[in-house]
């Protein structure tokens, strides 16, 4: 099995034609080879597009070198005349080919070089050897024995460049241009050394650009090949696409690659059309143009994209007049400032404003930049002022100005609205095809006329005019509008009731024929400036008395200029009045109190009315209420005014009341206990006005002083009793004021039954009734509150408090410690007799409690006390007995129906006998237990008690009604037959050894069970 290799050792630089190729061509044994190949040839055709083919060596390893042809364009190895060749186990040989791309390669053309190679298993011809193959070339099958590979190169692909080369404007800059400006174009491409069989060029125009028709052309400077004249297809609108088609180009195979690329140029014109946009906002417009290139069928390749960016210039104009104010006849300059905002220079500007002929007269030319020309064109019914040829460059501005006068024609307040407008600014300069003239703009600007305009102010500062007294008035004059006025003179007629007063008012008054009431005064103020003013003073008294009936006086003027600016354009300004009161004032006052009657200890409100009688308005008006003794101060509140202040006189300040208004003052007091009645209190009024009526100036109030009271008793305070025992209350209610109360009640929220509707109690007088609550099962705090009512003041109570408490329960036993730890266990269950307990502690009513009590005949003790904090105290020792627990046990039960039955006392047992035996037997004959015991005494005991219990913790009952005696010293035996039992119930039977108390056993006994045997292990 062979292996067979092909690959380009040196690819040709570059890979277009008169390039040159090294193949090697690699055949060897595959690694699954175990044997030698024989008859072994090797052919290699090569492809159009090489030529000069040459083998420049062939190397062997482990066989002979073989030899090699080339012969109508294919290699063959060995020649002709060799046959075949021959290649052992492990051989290898090593071919090198040269071959030259001629010039008939093209663009991206691909060239393979394809190779074979057959072979047998055996040396020469040998019948059933496997030779040859299928015709596949794949070595792959039985008796398949032939391989092929290939090697390939790609021919260069031409390349493309774009480049902006001009641009028809001298004042825009790469990569500016402006709307009319033509661009130029070069496109330089590059194509391989052979033949390019077609090329197609296309420059992809973006809208807004449109081909210049017959701009296009080919520059081969440079050029070695021949390129063919192109059919060009150019539609010429704008974004429309210029194709240019070439036939068979040739470039010469020399390996000269500066020589390889050719031109080609064309213009472009930026069309007016909406898109293209060179301004800020809205935001310029980008032109960005490419080309692609295609050979024949072949890929389509990109040039480089060249952006332009659109510029233009943009107009502002703002026009100012100055002064902005003027009156007929002035002169005023017009000022028009025309500014570039744009990306690009504007040329040809014109500037137009048309001026009223109306209005504007005598036009003459101020400053004119240079560039421009200044003219005015009469053209009915205006007068254009134009300004024509200059540039303007982008960021720059020009300013023009020139004079005008205006004409008697205007109107005082007159606004005069002139308009100037750009109305031509070019983006190229001269008449050039194509170019954009931008949008007309406008500027604005007012001119108000003006004139004299006198104004008159009078105030004397008063609200109102006693009789008799002078007004001093204050005329002010001003000059409110746009001119000086000249010949001002004030002109003021003296009212009726009213004198001139001239020591109170300015020098140089003149009155016809004089001071008193029709009177004509006048003053003379002379010019004011615009915008100034002059104060003057005129007084005047008011006479008294005044008539019956009058309630205010009025005094009018008048101020006016002499007209030589003008006439006054708001003569309505030109008057001013000021009118007083004439003041007097009638304040009354009344007082209210309530509750009247009132009870000491609440509160008693006084509303105190001020009224204004009139005819005037009152000011200063001020309340003085004086408290009587036994009241306390809460607040005084007035609806008005300042407020209140001081305690035993209170003194409120209203302020100013007007004529038919009110004001209310509410003062609320505090009667202090024990005060006795009844109250007087009074409050006068008072203001800055005369009052023609003092009679109502004083207003009194006298108040009724009550002292309810009521009191209540429950009894007993407290009660401790059993849990589901029933408690008795007696309540009693005394009514201990001094007056009478009605709809007396007494409410119990505890105690439901308690609680009872009395009705009234007359001063004095008390209620008496027992309540009771049964069937108590916890402690309770028992309330009862009693209410009655008076005639004033609200309701009186009062509460009173018992407690009631379940007793609380303690104890439990003294037990016979056999063992003597001071630990109750469980065997021990036999109790010490008449032991002495002593009690003591204190129970939650404070009571101190210090009692004895004595356990039972079984050591059980139990005691009832009221909930509280007790100590149990055990004698140390008792009969015989010797303490062997802690000798006091202390508990705290506050509550009661509680208990604690765990106060357990231990005593050690002093033994003077021994059990030797304790048995229990059942005699179903006779019905009954039969119970034994074998006792030896040293002569100390006198008896013994027999008990029962049904189970050996107990409790355990006597069932011997006297002692069993005993027979002395020595061992004796001892029984006791017990009947009432129940044959199918397990009995325990416990001995107590008189007198001293001591305990043996227990034992059991059943029917179940026979006989029990107690053997005792311990001896005295």
């Amino acid at each position: 099995m062979l292996a067979l290799s092909k690959t380009i050792r040196t690819p040709p630089t570059p890979p277009d034609a008169g390039g040159l190729v090294t193949y090697q061509i690699v055949i060897a044994h595959a690694a699954s080879s175990h044997v030698a190949a024989y008859d072994a040839v090797f052919s290699d055709t090569l492809p159009s597009g090489l030529t000069n083919a040459t083998v420049t060596d062939i190397t062997a390893s482990g066989t002979t070198a073989p030899s090699s042809q080339i012969v109508g364009g294919v290699l063959r190895v060995p020649n002709s005349a060799d046959g075949a060749f021959d290649l052992p186990l492990t051989a290898r040989i090593t071919i090198t080919l040269q071959a030259e791309l001629d010039t008939t390669v093209s663009p991206g053309q691909i060239i393979t070089n394809p190779g074979d190679l057959t072979w047998s298993s055996l040396d020469g011809t040998v019948t059933d050897e496997r030779t040859a193959g299928d015709g596949l070339l794949n070595g792959g099958g039985l008796n398949d024995y032939e391989l092929q590979t290939s090697a390939s190169l790609t021919v260069s692909s031409p390349t493309l460049s774009k480049a902006l080369q001009a641009t028809s404007a001298a004042h825009t800059a790469d990569p500016n241009v402006t709307i009319g400006e033509v661009i130029t174009y070069a496109l330089t491409i590059t194509l391989p050394e052979g033949t390019t069989p077609s090329l197609r060029v296309v420059d992809d125009l973006p809208a807004g650009l449109a081909y210049v028709s017959g701009s296009a052309s080919v520059d081969t400077t440079g050029f070695d090949g021949s390129v063919p004249a192109p059919t060009i297809t150019a539609p010429g609108g704008s974004g429309d696409d210029v194709t240019l088609d070439f036939g068979t180009i040739t470039v010469t195979d020399d390996n000269v690659t500066t020589n390889n690329s050719f031109i080609i140029r064309l213009r472009a014109v930026v069309l007016d059309v909406v898109g293209n946009v060179g301004t800020n906002p809205p935001g310029q417009t980008s032109l960005s143009n490419s080309a692609t290139l295609q050979v024949a069928t072949g890929p389509v390749i990109p040039s480089n994209p060249i952006t332009t960016v659109v510029v233009e210039p943009q107009m502002v104009i703002a026009k100012s007049f100055t002064p902005s104010q003027a009156a007929a006849n002035d002169t005023v300059l017009i000022t028009l400032v025309v500014t570039n905002t744009g990306t690009s220079d504007a040329f040809e500007v014109i500037v137009e404003d048309p001026l009223s002929q109306a209005k504007f007269t005598a036009i003459t030319q101020g400053t004119t930049p240079a560039g421009f020309t200044f003219a005015t064109i009469s053209s009915s019914p205006n007068t254009i002022v134009r300004y024509t040829g200059g540039s303007i460059p982008a960021g720059a501005a020009r300013t023009f100005t020139f004079a005008a006068t205006l004409t008697t024609n205007v109107t005082a307040g007159e606004v005069l609205d002139n308009i100037a407008t750009v109305t031509q600014a070019t983006t190229l300069p001269g008449t050039a095809s194509g170019e954009r003239d931008e949008p007309d703009v406008s500027g604005s600007a007012n001119l108000t006329v003006t004139a004299p305009d006198i104004s008159l102010v009078k105030s004397d500062g008063l609200a109102g005019l006693a009789p008799g007294q002078t007004a001093v008035y204050t005329l002010t004059v001003r000059n409110v509008g746009g001119r000086d006025a000249t010949g001002v003179v004030v002109t003021d007629t003296v009212p009726a009731n009213m004198t001139f007063d001239p020591g109170a008012s300015d020098p140089d008054w003149s009155c016809v024929p004089d001071g008193n009431p029709g009177g004509v005064c006048t003053y003379s103020v002379g010019s004011l400036a615009a915008g100034g003013s002059a104060s003057i003073h005129f007084a005047l008294t008011l006479a008294d008395p005044v008539p019956v009936g009058l309630n205010a006086v009025t005094n009018t003027a008048q101020a006016a200029d002499d007209g030589t600016h003008g006439a006054d354009p708001t003569p309505a300004n030109n008057t001013a009045s000021d009118t007083d009161s004439v003041v007097i004032a009638d304040l009354a006052i009344t007082k209210t109190d309530a509750p009247d009657p009132v009870a000491a200890g609440k509160t008693l409100t006084y509303t105190l009315t001020v009224t204004n009688n009139g005819p005037s308005n009152a000011t200063g008006v001020t309340v003085t209420d004086t408290l009587p003794g036994g009241v306390t101060l809460v607040s005084a509140t007035p609806s008005q005014g300042t407020g209140c202040g001081g305690t035993g006189a209170v003194v409120c300040n209203l302020g100013n009341l007007a004529d038919g208004n009110s004001a209310t003052i509410t003062i609320v007091v505090t009667v202090n206990a024990g005060t006795a009645g009844p109250l007087s209190n009074s409050a006068v009024v008072s203001g800055d006005q005369t009052d023609p009526n003092t009679g109502n100036n004083t207003a009194t109030a006298s108040t009724v002083v009550d002292h309810p009271a009521i009191a209540i008793a429950k009894t007993p305070d407290a009660q401790v009793i059993h849990s589901g025992d029933a408690v008795t209350f007696t309540i009693t209610v005394n009514n201990t004021g001094d007056v009478d109360l009605a709809n007396v009640t007494v409410a119990d929220v505890q105690a439901s039954d308690c609680a009872r509707t009395i009705g009234a109690l007359a001063i004095g007088a008390h209620a008496s009734y027992t309540c009771t609550l049964a069937n108590v099962t916890a402690d309770f705090t028992n309330s009862a509150t009693a209410t009655g009512t008076p005639r004033s003041g609200g309701p009186v109570s009062a509460t009173d408090t018992a407690r009631v408490l379940l007793y609380v329960q303690l104890g439990d036993r003294t037990w016979a410690d056999t063992n003597g730890n001071g630990t109750q266990e469980g065997g021990e269950v036999y109790g010490v007799a008449n032991v002495p307990l002593h009690i003591t502690g204190l129970d939650v009513l404070g009571n101190s409690v210090d009692i004895t009590v004595t356990t039972s005949i079984s050591g059980y003790y139990r005691i009832d006390l009221a909930p509280g904090s007790y100590t149990v105290t055990a004698p140390t020792s008792f009969s015989g007995y010797v303490l062997t627990s802690a000798p006091s046990l202390t508990t705290n039960l506050p509550t009661g129906g509680t208990q604690d039955l765990a106060l357990d006392f231990g005593y050690g047992v002093p033994t003077a006998v021994d059990l030797l035996t304790f048995e229990a037997a059942f005699e179903p004959e006779q019905g009954a237990v039969h119970v034994r015991w074998t006792i030896q005494t040293d002569g100390e005991v006198t008896g013994f008690l027999l008990y029962r219990a049904e189970t050996g913790q107990g409790p355990y009952k006597q069932i011997t009604n006297a002692a069993i005696p005993a027979h002395g010293i020595g061992i004796g035996d001892y029984e006791y037959l017990d009947p009432a039992v129940d044959p199918q119930t397990i009995y325990w039977y416990a001995i107590q050894v008189l007198p001293k108390g001591s305990w043996l056993g227990p034992i059991a006994s059943s029917p179940n069970r026979g006989n029990r045997l107690f053997l005792p292990l311990l001896t005295r």
